[in-house]
């Protein structure tokens, strides 16, 4: 029976063929592990769930058997008239039993290995009896009368002039297939719609990641692998510092692989740290430290995406982005801004301040004033966003000590409301404060209560940063740097 319905493309694959092209693949993937209807065509086959496709069977059925029944009307009746008409017809009688020992001496003379084949099977299986070897005689038989039903089929076609059984029986067959593929859509369909009827009963966490697998499978190629890789760095990222083991990382990869839809996923050494190489079609490749500490690689730009610097003071945070920029496409693609005027920036950093900004301009870098973290895509006026990343190195604004948590909380959430505008989807946000100061100004919850998803945190090393210097917000003075610490999100 099994093989009967593959014959006209009943199978689980032609299903399966037909639901990815309703749900996404990943969504697919999961409903044949818990989906009982799913799991039961897996591993049954059509058949097992008849009793929930009996609607469909019908009108299955009765294609097939008006297919039969046309090619058996149109073809043998027809044909047997034709030539018994030919026998009682006076003086044609002769001639057809002319042509038809003419078509039997060809027959033999064209099945002749076969009849031979068959008389040997024959012999062969007396000769097996003779010696008492009851299973290979019974064989043997078997392949004989087999061999035999062949040839009198073959013979009554040929006397008959019904010449190519088995194409007439093939195209009877893609006759069928053809009512068969729309039975096939119907049934994906059906499956689609009962599994969307329990979505209202998925929890909050099933539901967020069906969604995301959706999102995935949206997803063009060039976008995907590189989102599996942000997301392996992520993942990893979370061993930062801690005992882990390789199957551990590994079982991470292979996750990532099926969510992502990848040929391959894979963690390797470099000298400046690791790197995540993953292809789909086309390869991509990221690279970064799992130390726990930031590293400049991590806030670089990605092919075509820009970068937005939040807050800087003398420039030189931007001065050391630039210099790891490959090329001026890539430089312009770096927004650097102050929140102050440039004028009160070389006021403020009178050594420092206007040969920085200039020197980040002769690199390429784009270079605004008097942008409002707060009010980001307002301050930034027509230039083009959204962000891949968002960075807010030390916000501060210098009050007197009893406002200083409230209005810095304040200053926090407003921004992470308005990078919630201007970051893309999936984008990231690197907030580096001290310790202390991200508890007070509760930088954690204003991240989550803004959209964002924790994507982990590195320590903030100033010594990954040549050339940087941490400066007071009013003056050209060191500032102390007590455990910062970049708090990484994402936009989900």
């Amino acid at each position: 029976a099994s093989v009967a319905l593959q014959m006209v493309g009943i199978s689980y694959q032609n299903i399966r063929k037909h639901l990815v092209k309703i749900i996404p693949e990943p969504v697919v993937e999961g409903m044949e592990k818990g989906f009982e209807i799913v799991k039961a065509l897996i591993t049954e086959g059509p058949m097992a769930a008849w009793e929930q496709l009996q609607e469909m069977a019908g009108e299955m059925k009765e294609a097939f058997v008006d297919a039969v029944k046309n090619w058996i009307k149109e073809t043998i009746i027809v044909k047997a008239i034709e030539f018994i008409a030919s026998l009682i017809i006076p003086g044609a009688g002769i001639i057809r039993a002319i042509v038809g020992i003419y078509d039997t001496i060809v027959f033999f003379i064209q099945k002749a290995k076969d009849i031979a084949q068959m008389v040997g099977n024959f012999l062969g299986s007396i000769g097996e009896i003779a010696m008492g070897n009851i299973g290979a005689a019974a064989n043997a038989l078997e392949n004989g009368l087999a061999t035999a039903l062949t040839l009198v089929i073959s013979f009554l076609a040929k006397l008959i002039h019904l010449d190519g059984v088995t194409a007439k029986i093939r195209a009877a067959l893609n006759k069928i297939r053809g009512k068969v593929e729309n039975m096939m859509a119907k049934v994906a369909k059906w499956i689609a719609d009962k599994a969307k009827k329990l979505w209202g009963k998925m929890t909050g966490k099933d539901k967020k990641e069906a969604k995301q697998a959706e999102s995935i499978a949206a997803m063009p190629p060039e976008e995907k692998v590189k989102a599996a890789t942000q997301e392996a760095k992520k993942q990893i990222g979370k061993y930062s510092g801690k005992k882990s083991h390789a199957s551990d990382i590994q079982t991470i990869l292979q996750q990532i692989k099926t969510n992502y839809q990848l040929r391959h996923i894979k963690l390797m050494k470099e000298q400046s740290g690791w790197s995540v190489d993953a292809e789909i079609n086309p390869k991509h490749k990221e690279t970064f430290n799992p130390s726990g500490e930031l590293q400049i690689e991590e806030l670089m730009p990605g092919e075509g995406k820009k970068v937005l610097l939040l807050g800087e003071g003398n420039f030189s945070f931007a001065l050391n982005m630039a210099a790891k920029t490959k090329d001026k496409d890539e430089a312009k693609r770096v927004v650097a801004t102050s929140y102050i005027t440039e004028q009160l920036v070389h006021q403020t950093y009178p050594k420092s301040g206007e040969k920085n900004i200039n020197k980040a301009k002769t690199e390429g870098l784009s270079v605004h004033h008097g942008v409002d973290a707060r009010n980001i895509s307002k301050d930034l006026g027509p230039f083009p966003g959204p962000f891949e990343k968002i960075i807010f190195n030390f916000p501060f604004v210098p009050v007197s000590r009893p406002e200083q948590t409230e209005v810095n909380r304040k200053l926090t959430s407003d921004f992470f409301q308005s990078a919630s505008e201007a970051a893309e989807l999936n984008g990231l946000v690197f907030f580096t404060q001290k310790e202390y100061w991200l508890k007070r100004f509760q930088a954690r919850n204003a991240a989550s209560s803004n959209g964002f998803s924790s994507y982990g945190e590195r320590t903030f090393n100033p010594g990954n940063f040549p050339g940087y210097e941490h400066m007071e917000s009013h003056a050209e003075a060191s500032a102390e740097l007590k455990n910062p610490i970049t708090l990484i999100y994402q936009k989900t």
